[in-house]
């Protein structure tokens, strides 16, 4: 998605906001209900990086230390983030924004420190039985 022009990356915004709004206007009844193309955009950046904080997660979850369960996922999804902002800086009608690595890591961070809690309470279950 990141190699996509900026006009391409437009489209595709556009196409999932028609859809959206389709959506809106028939739960809602409302025919004026429009859900910003911006909330789209960024709200697909936090998905994205949800999941991609579920696979790091998983990915470092044989770890004895269960603070490398949290910092080295998150550090590996931030890292990723930012790079993938670079890279977006060189491409034609996209830029390298800081608001984005925040939503970015903010996904990696929220998916991640989930299933940390999760497997807490597991593990804490399994300890009492």
């Amino acid at each position: 998605m990141s190699a996509k022009t900026g006009d391409e990356s437009s489209m595709d915004s556009g196409w999932a906001a028609q859809i959206l709004n389709s959506v809106a206007e028939f739960l809602t009844g409302r025919e004026d209900a429009e859900i910003p193309v911006l909330l789209i955009r960024k709200a697909a950046h936090y998905t994205e990086y949800f999941i991609l904080g579920i696979l790091l997660y998983m990915s470092f979850y044989n770890y004895k230390k269960p603070e490398a369960k949290i910092l080295e996922p998150a550090a590996a999804g931030i890292f990723y983030a930012i790079t993938d902002e670079v890279h977006q800086y060189f491409v034609p009608g996209r830029a390298m924004q800081a608001f984005d690595v925040a939503i970015d890591a903010l996904g990696v961070l929220s998916s991640i420190c989930l299933l940390f809690c999760i497997s807490r309470i597991r593990a804490a279950a399994q300890k009492s039985d």
